[in-house]
């Protein structure tokens, strides 16, 4: 029987879908600093079959990695590729990485749901015991119990508590992401999360890269990214950069990666 994909598959899925958008980045982003020598494009179209006065346009990578040749004709310009506009790149990263990290909470819940309601019933999270289940669900799993008293009705719970879970939480910032901690019933969580959190950072700037990665995920949602003005005479964009960017998911791969081991140890 095939094992399970598990939460933590999904965000390593998800995170490497993240760091594609740094590598385009990297490939896109143009570094060259004059324009395509005459020469040198007169022997590059007659390669092609190009017209001899047709002008190409030249975008060179980071470190010289890549080289992305255009016909003018596509009236694409050099500064289509330059830090304004491959920027979007690095926004789209930060808020694919907060989604990847939201779907791992909430999955990572209903992954260990059952093992946290076989507790006793004084020790199940008190915001799990505060979660309403539809009326049906019950009387759908009382049902399958009736046909067969030996059937498992743990799929159907998941499923109706997956979506609720979607309905009415977000696990984003730290406020939230505790939310899910105590769901699971993990006491001491941020310090657990420090003790292994690798590379060995202090929790406080743990904290201030979740939440600030969260905030600029908002802006970037909610506010197309534009810095707020009462009365503006110019559009203007917020600034960022792929360093802080790496840094944002970097600082989510290794949280979930030592949220993984907390919770491996709370149910082995």
């Amino acid at each position: 029987m095939p094992v399970s994909v598990s939460a933590k598959d999904h965000f390593d899925s998800a995170i490497i879908r993240t760091k594609h958008f740094m590598v385009l980045y990297k490939l896109l982003r143009d570094t060259r600093e004059r324009d395509v020598r005459n020469s040198w494009a007169s022997k590059f179209n007659a390669s092609m079959g190009w017209g001899p006065k047709e002008k190409t346009v030249r975008i060179d990578g980071s470190e010289h990695n890549s080289i992305l040749l255009l016909r003018e004709s596509l009236n694409i310009k050099r500064r289509n590729f330059q830090s304004d506009y491959v920027n979007e790149l690095l926004r789209g990263a930060i808020v694919f990485g907060i989604s990847a990290l939201d779907k791992y909470l909430h999955d990572i819940i209903v992954e260990n749901s059952m093992n946290i309601l076989a507790k006793k019933e004084e020790d199940i999270p008190k915001l799990i015991k505060e979660l309403s289940i539809p009326i049906i669900t019950t009387k759908k799993a009382l049902e399958k119990i009736k046909k067969d008293p030996k059937s498992r009705v743990g799929f159907i719970l998941k499923k109706e508590l997956q979506l609720i879970l979607h309905q009415k939480y977000i696990f984003q910032g730290t406020k939230n992401i505790e939310n899910a901690a105590c769901m699971i019933g993990i006491k001491g969580f941020w310090k657990s999360i420090e003790d292994n959190y690798n590379p060995k950072k202090d929790i406080k700037e743990i904290k201030l890269l979740l939440d600030e990665a969260t905030r600029r995920r908002h802006q970037i949602v909610h506010e197309a990214d534009l810095v707020r003005k009462t009365k503006a005479k110019s559009i203007s964009l917020r600034p960022i950069s792929e360093n802080k960017v790496n840094e944002y998911l970097d600082c989510i791969k290794s949280f979930v990666e030592a949220f993984q081991v907390i919770v491996n140890d709370e149910f082995e």
